[in-house]
């Protein structure tokens, strides 16, 4: 496909949508595009499919936990994994990901190990490390400087967080405010949602990824631990569960991005479409990821049919959860346009990755997929995918 043109294309470019548009493509890049018939050279005839830049998930943990959880894999097993579930990513026309290296209690995997499988994958990869800490009596703390094993509080030393800062790709949850609830059953999770850092803690990790060049991503949920997080000078919030309107705002002003996971994460009620709409309505330009794997808040049971919920939801479901949700924020006033970017468009803005991926423009990367309609706002089924293509060529082929 490189050095060749699509063209009858209808185009969501990341500002607007075309109906009768061309991509010229070369060498893997985008070297053209726009309305109308192409100006020439041999092409494509799309016939009127839909054609958008490929999905970015700012924060998933699909080489690690998901590896685990979702295939059963362990051991040397894990990579194996670690590829089947990055396979169903990119079956679901997501071409970039922002991965979690948080530490698992049993799995044992080095950073130079997510390396190597983020060198051979096809799939965009940033990689954040952290750690973690799960809200189960006593808590449980682990880190990605410790894999395979669970660890103390203090262990968590300053050189910790500074090797984490210097080897963090994207401001992930490098750090948890308040314990998770994971993927667990309630009643083994009594501490989810306890604060774990306060105000002057918070603003020492800060300082110490800023000493870096890094900005701090946090997991964090509840009024006063989101308001600690902003106040201490973060910069990315994932989840932000239980934020309230004010908060928003000073968001805004502060220049604090905000990655929403809309069917849950945490201990607290996620998202509502009402927050999402507020959100986008004062200027804020959250990205929507899937957390993957994670199971629907019960709060957020409008999002998917029966039979997915209490399950572990991937890729595959993601675009159908999107899909649920979208039509609660049409419904409301929101965009399609501005649905559409909150996954492609902002989720590379956060993860500074702007300039290559994330919409079509002349000088970005040809990672694109090619759809019976709009992902998420008029599909909902990866089979509606028909061709995903990364860096130019097409790497899964439905037609």
């Amino acid at each position: 496909m490189s050095g060749k043109v699509l063209k009858n294309a209808r185009i969501f470019s990341g500002e607007k949508i075309v109906n009768n548009g061309y991509i010229e493509i070369k060498e893997g890049i985008i070297t053209d595009w726009g309305e109308g018939p192409p100006p020439s050279g041999s092409s494509w005839d799309l016939e009127g499919r839909s054609v958008m830049a490929g999905i970015i998930d700012c924060h998933t943990h699909l080489l690690e936990f998901g590896a685990l959880g979702a295939q059963k894999c362990r051991g040397e097993a894990q990579k194996l994994g670690g590829y089947a579930n990055l396979t169903k990513a990119l079956q679901a026309g997501i071409t970039t990901l922002g991965e979690h290296f948080l530490g698992h209690p049993v799995l044992y995997q080095e950073l130079d190990e997510y390396r190597e499988i983020i060198l051979n994958s096809p799939v965009n990869i940033l990689l954040c490390l952290g750690w973690c800490v799960i809200g189960t009596d006593p808590l449980t703390f682990l880190s990605s400087h410790s894999p395979g094993r669970v660890i103390e509080r203090k262990d968590i030393t300053d050189q910790e967080i500074d090797w984490m800062a210097e080897n963090s790709q994207f401001p992930g949850e490098s750090i948890f405010i308040n314990a998770t609830v994971a993927n667990l059953p309630p009643e083994t999770v009594p501490h989810g949602g306890k604060e774990i850092f306060g105000f002057s803690e918070i603003k020492n990790l800060v300082g110490r990824f800023k000493e870096k060049n890094k900005n701090l991503g946090a997991h964090v949920e509840g009024e006063r631990s989101i308001r600690n997080f902003i106040d201490a000078g973060g910069k990315v919030l994932h989840h932000g569960h239980g934020i309230t309107r004010e908060l928003m705002e000073e968001m805004k002003i502060k220049g604090v991005e905000w990655v929403i996971t809309p069917h849950g994460g945490t201990s607290s009620p996620p998202t509502t479409p009402a927050e999402i709409a507020f959100a986008l309505k004062i200027g804020l330009k959250p990205a929507l990821a899937s957390d993957s794997y994670l199971p629907v808040h019960p709060d957020a049971s409008y999002l998917t049919k029966k039979a997915l919920q209490g399950k572990e939801i991937g890729p595959g479901d993601f675009l159908h959860l999107i899909f649920n949700l979208s039509q609660e924020l049409l419904g409301i006033g929101v965009e399609k346009e501005e649905i559409l970017r909150m996954l492609t468009v902002y989720p590379a803005r956060i993860m500074g990755i702007e300039k290559e991926n994330g919409s079509i423009k002349v000088g970005k990367r040809a990672d694109l997929i090619i759809l019976q309609g709009l992902w998420g706002v008029e599909i909902n089924d990866p089979e509606d995918i028909d061709i995903v293509i990364k860096d130019g060529e097409p790497i899964i082929d439905r037609l």
